[in-house]
């Protein structure tokens, strides 16, 4: 299971199948006990009991799975029908901001509108962060392409607080849905700053100023005014010895 996760981080989605379905195929399999049945019932001595009582064999049951990861793989490989089954059979088993969130993205690339809206109000009920495009445009609740951007920004931004590889694909992808995003924008600059991009970072930064408003804007104008001095003073007086987020605290 960990292996199968470190190659889903890695972009290594055959890989990670693979791995999945050899730790899925070394799960004990636990099978309901036979039932007890009878061909008729009848009275023997006063009471009810069963005549010719005989064991069945219980149905075959499929291994339950109460882990998203599968769904995460096939949705990365753009199986996402595949995947959408995957994360309905799972929701019975766990509930998280991955299965809600990669159930919610399922359902806007299969095209079930109706679904993705169901999967989008409980996502938001769950986490108002998840209406966050909404804020800046009240249409992305409109389409199925604005409320799978929205579902995509979320889940990037989580990946990127637990310094998940797959935060810059989510990012990427919300952003060419929704181009004219300051909030994508911004979440994009903060991934290249931390990824030390520093000159597209600054461009993010100045994009979101540009286009939001709020808190959210001044941070990204005094963001990009920083990334812009860091860049001048490197170009006066070269690198220092440490990189910023490296320095020695001052005694």
């Amino acid at each position: 299971m960990v292996r199968a996760q470190e190659l889903y981080w890695a972009g290594d989605y055959g890989a990670a199948e693979a791995a999945f379905r050899t730790y899925l195929a070394l799960q004990p399999h636990y099978d309901p006990p036979p039932q007890l049945v009878a061909d008729h019932v009848g009275l023997r001595n006063g009471q009810w009991v069963l005549l010719s009582p005989r064991l069945l064999p219980p149905p075959p049951r499929p291994r339950a799975i109460n882990s998203v990861l599968p769904g995460e793989i096939l949705l990365a490989q753009g199986r996402s029908a595949e995947a959408l089954q995957c994360y309905l059979a799972c929701q019975e088993h766990t509930s998280c901001s991955a299965l809600h969130y990669g159930m919610l993205i399922a359902f806007c690339r299969v095209r079930d509108s109706a679904g993705a809206l169901t999967a989008y109000r409980r996502a938001g009920q769950r986490n108002p962060g998840a209406r966050w495009l909404a804020g800046e445009d009240p249409r992305v609740e409109r389409t199925v392409a604005g409320i799978e951007a929205s579902a995509l920004t979320v889940r990037g931004v989580e990946s990127m607080t637990m310094s998940l590889s797959n935060a810059p694909r989510d990012l990427l992808a919300a952003d060419r849905l929704a181009p004219r995003s300051a909030t994508v924008s911004y979440w994009i600059g903060r991934v290249l700053r931390r990824q030390k991009q520093l000159p597209e970072a600054q461009r993010r930064f100045e994009r979101a100023a540009r286009l939001g408003g709020g808190e959210m804007a001044e941070d990204a104008a005094k963001q990009a005014k920083s990334i812009a001095a860091w860049l001048d003073q490197l170009k006066r007086i070269g690198p220092p010895p440490y990189p910023p987020e490296a320095q020695p605290a001052a005694r």
